[in-house]
Parts: structure tokens; C-alpha cells; sequence
């Protein structure tokens, strides 16, 4: 999360740093190239995959894009999966991020919040 000082105080402002953001993007676009070919039939192989595929949808939250975020991270859960465990473990995560405490967390982070 970026914060800029605005008005005497630290205030959410990670929109206006859209070039961060896109940078950190293909970063995270090139590391799940990376662990999609550390995918087996284990049920845990996934993990690293997950986590990215979760740091993207983090990443266009705080862009402002949170719609564009949930699109992209239910395209990745949906892709590369090896086993009925992880396709399971998937379909859990996904439904917490369209309607869970991870969606209601999403959805409370507003541009120009202050800092905590």
C-alpha cells in the first residue's frame, strides 16, 4: 500500500502511483510464468502459483481496480490446476474473495483513508 502525506497526515494514495503498480504487475505476471512449471499433481505444489496469483489481485485493489483483480484471479485459479485437491483448495480461496472476509477487506480499503 502506498501513502502519500496530504493535509498534515499520511493518507491512502496508491491510484496515483499507477507505474508502481504496473511495474509490480509484469513482475508478478513473469514469477507465475515461473511457478506454473513448479505445478505437479501434489496437492501443494500450487502454492507459490496461489500466492501470486493473489499478490495480482492485491495489486489492482490497490490501483483502484478491484473488479479487474477478482476477473484476473479467478482466470489463474482456474488455469494450471493438476489435481482435484488443489481445484478444491482453489474453488475455497476464490469464494472468500467474491464474497468472504477477503472481498469485505478489499472493498473497506478507500483512496485517501489515513493511515492507521
Amino acid at each position: 500500500m502506498v501513502y502519500a502525506w496530504r493535509n498534515g497526515k499520511y493518507v491512502y494514495a496508491a491510484r496515483d502511483f499507477a507505474p508502481f503498480y504496473k511495474s509490480e504487475l509484469e513482475r508478478l505476471r513473469a514469477a507465475i510464468e515461473e511457478a506454473t512449471s513448479q505445478i505437479t499433481a501434489d496437492e501443494f505444489s500450487d502454492e507459490g502459483y496461489v500466492g501470486l496469483a493473489i499478490s495480482v489481485t492485491l495489486t489492482y485493489a490497490h490501483m483502484g481496480d478491484l473488479d479487474r483483480g477478482l476477473k484476473e484471479l479467478e482466470a489463474l485459479l482456474t488455469s494450471n490446476v493438476k489435481s482435484r485437491e488443489q481445484s478444491k483448495h482453489r474453488a475455497v480461496i476464490l469464494d472468500d474473495f467474491r464474497k468472504g472476509d477477503s472481498f469485505k477487506k478489499l472493498r473497506e480499503i478507500k483512496y485517501g483513508d489515513p493511515m492507521m
